[in-house]
């Protein structure tokens, strides 16, 4: 099967971090020809709200802003490609099986222990008609309980370890089968990799974009070393420049959403003197 750029949108929740120019620019250079959509996530990060809370947004704009593509990889400004062919390797995994979902377990070591039955959504990768399937019988309040499948052994506050697993619960509810993308550990930027199948990484995710700038401690090392190990790693691997950063970003998504993150930011400051 021959997967060309156009049958792949990719979709990436952000805040606007600068770590979004590096992980734009190395999907532009996989996958110049893909659709890139950028949805805010500086607002509606409620899931109190339901099916409006931001991070069910990815799901409409896969759908209807890219219905001309088979497949959608949701992908957080975080994590990082450094090759094109893990994501045709799981794309080719998913045609070849009636799996609709594929994704990296939220049980991985040594960063997350959820439940096995969910995915961590910084990478999901699916089949966009199931995608619209599943949300056109989307239940906000399904649970796993709900579900008839056997209880993981895992702690019970666990079970729910994420608001967003009902998204991977009513996958399982309307049949629809998900597939693990094995992950692994970076020892050297304390990371989670993705592996394709011969084992090869194709990706990392960084964990804690807000937070990428602090001295933390993340597993053995801070964010901040974590993420400029990471950023210097990548400049030397594909020769990054600040204006090839610059050049990959499509300003008409960018603005608004570093808009509104200076606005919530300047609010949240204000409001937080103002109730002292």
């Amino acid at each position: 099967m021959n997967i060309q750029d156009k049958d792949i949108v990719f979709v990436t929740p952000t805040v606007g971090s600068i770590w979004l120019f590096y992980q734009q620019f190395l999907l532009n250079k996989f996958f110049p020809n893909s659709p890139k959509i950028l949805v805010n996530g500086n607002r509606r990060w409620d899931f109190n709200l339901g099916k409006n809370c931001v991070w069910y947004d990815f799901i409409n704009k896969a759908i209807l802003d890219a219905p001309q593509c088979k497949y959608f990889v949701h992908i957080d400004e975080d994590c990082f490609l450094i090759n094109k062919e893990g994501i045709l390797d799981s794309i080719h995994r998913l045609e070849n099986s009636t799996d609709s979902l594929a994704g990296p377990i939220d049980n991985m070591w040594p960063i997350r222990g959820g439940n096995p039955y969910a995915l961590n959504s910084f990478f999901m990768i699916g089949k966009t008609n199931d995608l619209k399937s599943v949300w056109e019988k989307f239940d906000i309040n399904l649970r796993f309980k709900h579900l008839n499948i056997d209880l993981p052994e895992i702690p019970e506050h666990k079970i729910e370890d994420e608001p967003y697993y009902n998204f991977f619960w009513n996958y399982l509810q309307q049949k629809k089968t998900i597939q693990a993308i094995k992950a692994g550990f970076d020892k050297e930027t304390n990371s989670t990799t993705l592996l394709a199948s011969n084992d090869s990484i194709f990706a990392h995710h960084m964990w804690y974009t807000r937070h990428w700038y602090k001295n933390d401690i993340f597993v053995s090392l801070t964010h901040r070393q974590r993420y400029l190990l990471m950023r210097k790693k990548l400049n030397k691997t594909f020769n990054i420049t600040v204006f090839k950063l610059l050049s990959s970003m499509d300003y008409k998504q960018y603005i608004p959403i570093v808009y509104t993150a200076i606005f919530v930011k300047n609010y949240r400051r204000v409001k937080k003197r103002l109730l002292k």
